[in-house]
């Protein structure tokens, strides 16, 4: 599904450098559930970033689905992100001035669905994460946990392929990680949606399928289980 092939990158702070990565090779396959761990400041979330377009590669290839595009024009890869990938986050970034069914529905409200096929698209979102009762509540009437699983209805309310997750369960307790895991796991398994999430929660990397570390811009795989 996705190659990385010798990738470059670096930021500029302070006149001078940051490498991040120095020769990053890395495949991810339709329909796994990966997790990645490791140290803070060693380039989890640029990771994330350079997977779903939002950070370019300074030199080095992209590949999605045999085609090429690390030479995509800001359009083409905002195109691009809209048909494929999907973030969650572990601050919700939720609007607090729509209710739940409002938030679900923003990306929707960049394509040309009849306003009809949104709303239906947006109760079937709820309704696999558990929410269907709570469509028409405000963030600050949710709980955490509720807040996040509006996140990843919002998430996958687009049907795209990609899932990328970081850290979704850093701001919830111990008996919602359970359920935010539960749903990604289903998500993987049932709906064959390929999943990254980088995580520090040992337990949580173990609802993924292949675990890997990253130090120091390298990747040292952990497991991988079918």
């Amino acid at each position: 599904m996705i190659k990385l092939q010798n990738v470059k990158k670096a930021y500029h702070r302070k006149n001078a450098d940051v490498r991040v990565f120095d020769d990053l090779n890395f495949s991810i396959n339709e329909g796994d559930f990966y997790a990645v761990m490791g140290p803070s400041g060693t380039g989890k979330s640029t990771f994330l970033n350079l997977v779903g377009g939002v950070d370019r590669v300074d030199s080095g290839e992209y590949w999605f689905n045999g085609e090429r595009i690390d030479g995509y024009t800001e359009g083409q890869l905002s195109e691009w992100r809209s048909h494929h990938v999907a973030f969650i986050f572990q601050s919700f970034n939720l609007l607090k001035i729509l209710n739940a069914a409002e938030n679900v529905e923003l990306p929707l409200l960049l394509t040309d669905l009849p306003s009809a096929d949104r709303k239906r698209r947006v109760m079937k979102a709820l309704e696999l994460v558990g929410l269907q009762d709570r469509a028409e509540h405000l963030p600050d009437e949710l709980s955490g946990g509720q807040q996040q699983r509006v996140a990843i209805a919002r998430a996958i309310v687009s049907d795209t392929p990609l899932i990328l997750c970081d850290e979704p369960t850093g701001n919830i307790d111990a008996e919602a990680t359970e359920e935010i895991l539960e749903i990604l796991q289903l998500l993987n398994k049932e709906f064959k949606k390929t999943i990254v999430m980088v995580t520090h929660d040992l337990h949580a990397a173990e609802y993924a399928n292949q675990l890997f570390s990253l130090e120091k811009g390298n990747f040292e795989e952990k497991f991988a289980q079918s």
